[in-house]
């Protein structure tokens, strides 16, 4: 998560569209939080638009605002890391 200090966290991509994704993480992440998600070279910045609780972790829902690489580039690469159950990271406040 962005912000002062940034963390970094290990994260699991469980969802993807053209504009947004879901992750399973195992700290909440407070609605309005500033993300940047890096996985396999390609880097996003978004928003948690929801963070609800599952068994023993989060699911967050962000709103995608920038990506390094192509939104179409970026949701394929979220599909093969959805197959392949790879992890990626984010960073938050």
């Amino acid at each position: 998560m962005l912000g002062e200090p940034e963390v970094r966290r290990a994260v699991r991509v469980t969802n993807t569209s053209l504009s947004g994704m879901t992750l399973e993480m195992d700290r909440p992440a407070a609605v309005g939080s500033r993300l940047r998600i890096e996985f396999q070279g390609a880097t996003a910045l978004g928003e948690a638009v929801r963070c609800r609780p599952a068994k023993g972790s989060y699911y967050v829902g962000i709103r995608l605002e920038q990506a390094l690489n192509s939104l179409a580039d970026l949701a394929r690469m979220v599909e093969e890391l959805e197959g392949q159950g790879q992890e990626g990271s984010v960073r938050m406040p």
